[in-house]
């Protein structure tokens, strides 16, 4: 799932040579833990945390040039995975998006992925897979379910047939596989490597139509 589709583009934004006071009431109007630091040319300069402006306050500093972090960001078309993972290895609650000019085009929030997650609770299991099937064109849905056994097998060292995974699947919600897998990240890593494999058997079935005209 690439990243910009979980994005909002309505997030705290400074400027480097803002003062800690402007930060600090950016991050109070959006009731977030992090903020967007970009330069004269709204390119993506860094990023300053509510602990970065209050250390700064104390310390005498004046301006968010002074209190910031190195940027940390992804592409759009990056899995949200890689949001989720920087996230996770850092103390940061959001993640920009840029192009390769180091334009922001969006953000991925902690808060926009929790949310999700809780809509998406009592869905389905077998609901979100077909919705994942439907983009990715030339696959089966058998063969889709196919690859996603192997990877769940893999990942959680069982033994379930394709026909086994897809009774479980049929009356499963999203809250119990969140469960059965140990959490979002391990959740995300899964349907991240259920892409790669749906794509190896995409490019496997292509040079067999090939092979055979």
């Amino acid at each position: 799932m690439r990243a910009e589709r979980w994005a909002t583009r309505e997030y705290p934004k400074v400027r480097v040579d803002d003062d800690l006071e402007q930060a600090a009431r950016e991050l109070a109007r959006y009731s977030e833990y992090t903020a967007v630091v970009v330069d004269d040319s709204d390119r993506l300069a860094g990023l300053v945390t509510s602990n970065d402006v209050c250390r700064g306050l104390v310390a005498g500093a004046g301006r968010v040039e002074e209190v910031s972090r190195r940027p940390e960001s992804i592409a759009p078309s990056d899995p949200i995975t890689e949001a989720v993972e920087v996230m996770m290895e850092s103390d940061l609650t959001l993640v920009p998006l840029v192009e390769d000019d180091m334009s922001v085009v969006g953000v991925v929030t902690l808060r926009s992925v929790v949310e999700l997650m809780s809509r998406l609770y009592d869905t389905p299991v077998e609901k979100l897979l077909r919705e994942v099937h439907e983009h990715a064109p030339g696959i089966s849905w058998r063969e889709f379910v196919e690859a996603a056994t192997m990877v769940f097998n893999r990942e959680l060292d069982r033994d379930l047939s394709p026909e086994e995974f897809e009774r479980k699947i049929s009356d499963r919600t999203f809250g119990y596989v969140l469960w059965l897998m140990g959490g979002i990240e391990r959740l995300f890593v899964y349907l991240f490597k259920l892409g790669e494999a749906v794509v190896a058997r995409r490019v496997a079935k292509k040079r067999q139509e090939l092979r055979r005209s």
